[in-house]
């Protein structure tokens, strides 16, 4: 089973739901943003190394799995970014600055930014349809529903403490840096995450039936659309040219 843990989050099956719903019509396109700021460091982490964490698109690239689990597999990719603000001692080397742009099958779109170089940091998905949209903000911890003018709130967690819990972990931050350490005590929040996680794939072991919703996750598509998107993304960095999946 692919470990992309966003898809046992609340908010995200409340998303699917609107969605399957027809709440906001057809998905047309959809932007999602995390970034943010980073500090020179003492120790650098090794997901700072593109050589050895791939750079953000793929330690942070749950969110590329999302959109295109919403949207379908990206048939084209552009991309534009760079280490802007972050070399030298201190600092790894991987790009500090993404921008991506995704092309999908029915002519929707979708963009994205990435990186560790915006002194004004975001952490949402916004899905815009024909009907209505959708705001996934993970940095307040809450899922809105915009149809008609009518907002509709959902939690993004599982409780209302777990979601006050992560949206305070965002103001304490230390200059961006938020990977924990062998004795960090594991939020409840993404404790719930992993517990709902591992008891999906112990039942699918046990041989029950995979939740629709979960399929991509059993059949490998949501692991292979993923790592081809982002690699074509970074092949698209260093061309300068659209690239097909």
């Amino acid at each position: 089973m692919a470990g992309h843990i966003m898809h046992f989050m609340n908010g995200v099956r409340q998303v699917k739901q609107w969605i399957l719903d027809g709440e906001i019509g057809r998905p047309i396109v959809c932007h999602s943003e995390r970034t943010g700021w980073e500090d020179q460091q003492t120790t650098v982490s090794w997901k700072k190394n593109n050589a050895t964490s791939g750079g953000h698109l793929f330690h942070h690239i749950h969110e590329l799995d999302f959109l295109q689990a919403i949207m379908g597999p990206a048939v084209s990719v552009c991309m534009a970014g760079g280490n802007l603000a972050h070399q030298g001692e201190g600092f790894g080397d991987e790009e500090d600055v993404l921008l991506l742009t995704l092309k999908f099958a029915d002519g929707t779109l979708g963009t994205m930014q990435y990186g560790s170089g915006f002194r004004w940091g975001e952490h949402f998905v916004k899905i815009n349809g024909t009907e209505g949209a959708i705001l996934l903000d993970l940095k307040n911890s809450k899922v809105e529903l915009n149809k008609g003018g009518y907002i509709t709130s959902h939690n993004l967690n599982y409780s209302a403490e777990e979601d006050l819990e992560r949206a305070q972990s965002y103001q304490k931050v230390d200059s961006g840096v938020a990977y924990g350490t062998a004795v960090s005590k594991m939020p409840h929040w993404l404790a719930t995450l992993i517990e709902k996680e591992m008891t999906a794939f112990r039942d699918a072991v046990q041989g029950k039936p995979v939740q629709e919703s979960l399929q991509s996750l059993f059949d490998g598509t949501a692991a292979t659309t993923s790592i081809v998107t982002a690699e074509a993304a970074m092949a698209s960095l260093r061309t300068k040219k659209w690239v097909s999946l």
